[in-house]
């Protein structure tokens, strides 16, 4: 098996003139950007700089896409942090992935100044740093900062030997503390390997840059796409509010993104007819994609495939797809939501129910997966790893380890997995249970409600007393009655949202994906003042 960095290395060589990064109006060709992460690359593996993983803190700027090439060269390990996390949270991951050196900007090395002294590190990596900025950092109780200057004197080659561990994400786990998930040389190669066998375009293809470093589909911009010699188009963090322009000015033919991003687009009325006529594959991950948005998105994008990716970062990036015709976008089912499809490269999916066993052809259960993605545990979290990779008593192969997803699901006629939600979203009120996805389904497929999210609202006592529904619909209160009205035979009354609240927008976490569990702190504090 040929080492992914190994790979990389020979395709910076290979691409050398074509453009491989773009931020904003600056281009940066496979040569230059080689250059530049083999001077990084030359620091970190020198006597100068100590062993130990490399924090990647800034985003969407040549520093970082300087540092994740620069780590992996150089044999370390790679580890993207928001920067937008809570300081604890950033302590908390620098200690427990030792972190020995850090990427940041020169507007971090004062932002973060007060945490960045407290943090155990060796050195502070700010290329772009200004001789203003140098000065005041030497003044400052702070690790060695290192500039581009510095780097520059360890211009070399790489060779091999390279490491087995490539980069670590951190998920928030139920507790909120962090849970570090290791890949590998294995685990991406893999991945690689059967991706690319659903990809046919040419070097010099221009691809979207979307995700925030620390969701793990940010590897598949970064690596897959330089790996095939395309663009990497970064979307800034000031064109988050304005990501239609983005794709029309850049000419963007592969986009990838959450869900969410979209629809942010469509609320902004910029899903009109052939708005995007550039894209030629659409790609949505990390959350689950409605039919509604899947139609909207495929009239804008009408030259495009549209592809539904799905993966738990434990399964390195993505583990299933489905490819969706416009055929099947008409099929008028249960699930309102796009099928996750079938398993990617030699990987087996399965359903079992709560005892470990395979339910029926037509049951709901607990998705598990199999196979070389699989990373091998969480970062020294043993009793989190045995809980989430286990046996099952009805594989009988040598290779009996499967991740336990935690996310609900079921089979279609066609043998498509289709989500359902997640198995923590099953709530119980009044001694039954039901899930959160099945009141959303209903709302969207009979109140043509769409997008919605459900959440609980709890009594003192900590039981679910009712659910609560917000959409970006602006709805009146006779529409409501409305929605009401044509829900009232799909659902139990004790299940049907007590309020309908329209907002603006829906919050989002670090990921770009709707976060649920604001909507559900706001709807308990605010409950009396919601408006019904």
């Amino acid at each position: 098996m040929t080492h992914i960095v190994g790979r990389l290395i020979s395709a910076f060589e290979h691409y050398g003139p074509l453009t491989a990064l773009k931020i904003l109006d600056k281009k940066y060709s496979y040569g230059e950007l080689y250059r530049l992460s083999l001077q990084m690359a030359g620091y970190l593996a020198s006597e100068d700089s100590t062993s130990g993983a490399v924090g990647i803190l800034v985003q969407r700027e040549l520093a970082a896409y300087q540092g994740v090439l620069g780590a992996l060269f150089a044999n370390r390990t790679y580890v993207p942090i928001n920067p937008q996390s809570s300081t604890e949270k950033i302590k908390s991951i620098v200690k427990q992935a030792n972190i020995s050196t850090l990427v940041i900007s020169e507007a971090q090395l004062y932002e973060y100044r007060g945490l960045l002294e407290t943090l155990d590190l060796d050195s502070l990596l700010v290329p772009e740093l200004t001789a203003s900025s140098e000065n005041e950092a030497r003044e400052a109780s702070l690790p060695r900062v290192i500039d581009q200057g510095v780097l520059a004197t360890f211009e070399g080659a790489v060779g091999g030997g390279y490491s087995d561990s490539l980069y670590i994400m951190f998920t928030s786990g139920s507790t909120g503390t962090p849970k570090g998930v290791p890949i590998n040389n294995r685990n991406l190669t893999s991945f690689i390997n059967a991706y690319q066998s659903h990809f046919d375009f040419e070097p010099g293809f221009i691809a979207s840059q979307t995700f925030d470093f620390s969701f793990d589909p940010s590897v598949a911009d970064l690596i897959f796409t330089w790996l095939h010699g395309g663009q990497v188009t970064a979307l800034t963090k000031e064109e988050l509010y304005c990501p239609s322009d983005y794709i029309v000015r850049e000419g963007i033919q592969v986009w990838a993104s959450v869900p969410a991003l979209a629809e942010f687009i469509r609320q902004l009325g910029a899903l009109e007819e052939n708005s995007f006529p550039s894209i030629e594959r659409s790609i949505f991950c990390g959350e689950a994609l409605t039919k509604s948005l899947a139609k909207a998105w495929r009239k804008a994008a009408p030259n495009s495939t549209l592809e539904n990716w799905y993966g738990p970062t434990e399964t390195t990036i993505y583990i299933s797809h489905k490819v969706i015709s416009d055929s099947e976008l008409q099929d008028v089912d249960t699930n309102h939501y796009v099928p996750i499809g079938a398993g990617l490269g030699a990987h087996e999916l399965c359903i079992v129910d709560a005892n470990h066993q395979l339910v029926g052809p037509e049951d709901k259960g607990e998705l598990v997966i199999k196979g070389p993605q699989l990373c091998d545990g969480y970062l020294d979290e043993q009793r989190k790893t045995e809980r989430a990779f286990v046996a099952m008593p009805w594989d009988q192969s040598a290779e009996n380890r499967w991740y336990k997803t935690g996310d609900l699901v079921w089979r279609n006629a066609k043998g498509d997995f289709c989500y359902s939600g997640r198995l923590d979203n099953q709530i119980k009120i009044s001694g039954r249970r039901i899930e959160l996805g099945e009141v959303e389904r209903c709302l969207q497929v009979y109140g043509r409600l769409d997008p919605v999210v459900v959440v609980p609202i709890y009594s003192e006592s900590g039981a679910v007393d009712r659910l609560v529904a917000y959409t970006t619909q602006s709805l009146d209160k006779d529409q409501i009655k409305e929605v009401k009205k044509r829900c009232r035979n799909n659902i139990e009354a004790i299940f049907y949202p007590k309020k309908i609240v329209s907002i603006s927008k829906f919050p989002t976490n670090f990921s770009g994906k709707v976060n649920r569990k604001k909507l559900t702190a706001d709807a308990n504090d605010q409950l009396e003042a919601l408006p019904l």
